[in-house]
């Protein structure tokens, strides 16, 4: 007997039919309704669970290269769902059970991995009862037909059972990869095999998350097209997002000068969010190893295993009277009457180094945003002027709107 799958449809009833040797019935007509009904009825809200990162009746994805941290992301995640506590910074919309398979890590890895991000989070033994794992190696939920097309194995109907008995209300199957056998490249196959995810979410309502691994080449943030295999995998799912490492140009941005803290930094972007607004700011996390207190004889260190916790950049905040002063240095333009510009080729009249000679700490890309965030507000503007040098007229920066209690970059 089929467990999990409703009599109105069961997205592998071809397959089980011919399996089985025998016919089915044909599917149910649509039920067609009135728009306008809406407007008496009561629609419930959505039931994000958190952030925008998880919902219940949707699935979700979080690409990555591998060894990025996307496993190490995901468990803080899921503890975060699983505690009720703000772990990631994340707004907890609702604490619910959730249900972690690994299908890359054996469990002693697995068991490893989630110790860190307890310890470190300081997760003590109230939490019990709400996040339950399993690592499941060589085996899948999805096999395949000698025609190509994905079919549901016993470990599938497995977790349809335990989602019903147990109430999970999050479930977290990682890596994509490694939990169907169909051929990745095939987008036919591809998307039945997310279809009937999306279908499980959707009967059993729940949230299911599906971490992936970025195809070959660079991996730019926010693309929704980095993940590998068939592009079907990106386009059923709602909820995507990418996590990079920072690069030694989002460094310089950032104000991170030691190499060691930028290559344990990691960026998650909204990718494909579309059932709620991107995020505005880059979610930054940062990799810290954690000591498990396992040594032995023969390994007296013992394990110093990776977990993440939430990483902000170091702002150029600046003073009200500094803001002013340098605003001021700028208005008086060069010794030979010529104005500051914020042009991106400007040298010799570039407004960013009058910047950097008042905040010597501050890198260049710090400054020049510093100018551009000024511009934008209005503390500084841009107009026509006579340039004595050139002995034309041209465009310099003037004082604007003078700060008010406070100018932040």
């Amino acid at each position: 007997m089929t467990i999990g799958w409703t009599d109105e449809f069961d997205p592998f009833q071809d397959e089980r039919a011919k399996a089985n040797g025998n016919s089915h019935d044909p599917e149910p007509l649509p039920n067609v309704w009135d728009a306008v009904d809406t407007l008496d009825e009561f629609i419930p809200p959505r039931e994000w669970l958190l952030g925008n990162i998880f919902c219940k009746g949707f699935t979700s994805s979080l690409v990555g290269a591998g060894a990025a941290g996307k496993t190490a992301v995901r468990l803080v995640q899921a503890l975060a769902v699983a505690t009720g506590q703000r772990l990631t910074e994340e707004h907890v919309h609702k604490r619910a059970k959730v249900l972690f398979l690994c299908f890359e890590d054996g469990e002693p890895e697995l068991k490893r991995r989630i110790k860190a991000a307890l310890l470190y989070h300081k997760v003590t033994a109230a939490a019990r009862g709400w996040l339950f794992c399993t690592a499941i190696t060589g085996r899948k939920l999805f096999t395949a037909t000698n025609r190509g097309a994905p079919y549901p194995t016993a470990l599938f109907d497995w977790l349809v059972t335990m989602i019903r008995d147990h109430g999970f209300e999050l479930v977290i199957l990682d890596p994509f990869i490694k939990i169907h056998a169909t051929e990745e490249n095939d987008n036919s196959a591809i998307e039945q095999v997310c279809a009937a995810l999306s279908h499980l979410g959707v009967e059993m309502n729940i949230a299911i998350d599906l971490p992936h691994h970025v195809r070959k080449g660079p991996a730019e943030p926010g693309d929704a097209d980095i993940g590998r295999g068939a592009s079907a995998a990106k386009d059923a799912g709602r909820l995507g997002y990418t996590l990079t490492p920072m690069s030694p140009k989002m460094a310089e941005a950032c104000g991170v000068k030691e190499k060691a803290l930028r290559r344990s930094l990691i960026r998650m972007d909204s990718a494909k969010v579309n059932i709620a607004p991107p995020t505005v700011e880059t979610i930054w996390f940062r990799l810290v190893g954690v000591p498990l207190g396992n040594r032995t004889d023969a390994y007296p260190n013992g394990d110093n295993v990776h977990t993440v916790e939430r990483w902000h950049a170091p702002d150029a905040h600046i003073s009200v009277e500094l803001a002013n002063r340098i605003i001021d240095a700028i208005d008086k333009g060069t010794a030979e009457g010529r104005r500051y510009s914020d042009a991106p080729a400007s040298t010799d009249r570039a407004a960013w180094r009058i910047v950097q000679e008042f905040c010597p700490t501050f890198t260049d890309t710090q400054c020049r945003k510093l100018v551009a965030d000024w511009i934008a507000h209005g503390a500084l503007r841009s107009d026509d002027y006579h340039d004595p040098k050139a002995r034309r007229t041209t465009k310099g920066l003037f004082a604007g709107t003078r700060p008010g209690s406070s100018l932040d970059s």
